[in-house]
């Protein structure tokens, strides 16, 4: 039953790595584990983006999960309390130095 299928796979222990592969077995574990992404997994989702101009006026930004497209199978992230910031056209482009889940 589908039930048991998703109780497996939406186990901690189950990486993503290892849910990507179990979705190219059929049309029936592709849904599944979209479902599992969807509402167990994905939703738990944080980033963390540290970036700097020059080593200095660093910034790090955390996203939280904001929505995902089960056809193409992208994440949409969205800035939890963002942060204006000024960077300077006359030195080098800021650089992302950072990038944690």
């Amino acid at each position: 039953p589908d039930e048991i299928i998703i109780q497996v796979l939406s186990q901690r222990t189950m990486d993503l790595r290892t849910l990507a592969t179990v979705m190219a077995v059929s049309a029936r574990l592709r849904r599944l584990v979209i479902h599992v992404l969807a509402m167990y997994r994905l939703p738990d989702l944080q980033l963390a983006l540290t970036v700097e101009q020059e080593g200095k006026s660093r910034i790090t930004t955390s996203y939280e999960f904001g929505r995902f497209n089960s056809t193409s199978l992208t994440v949409v992230m969205v800035a939890h309390q963002p942060k204006a910031r000024r960077y300077y056209t006359s030195k080098a482009s800021p650089v992302v130095r950072s990038m944690a889940l």
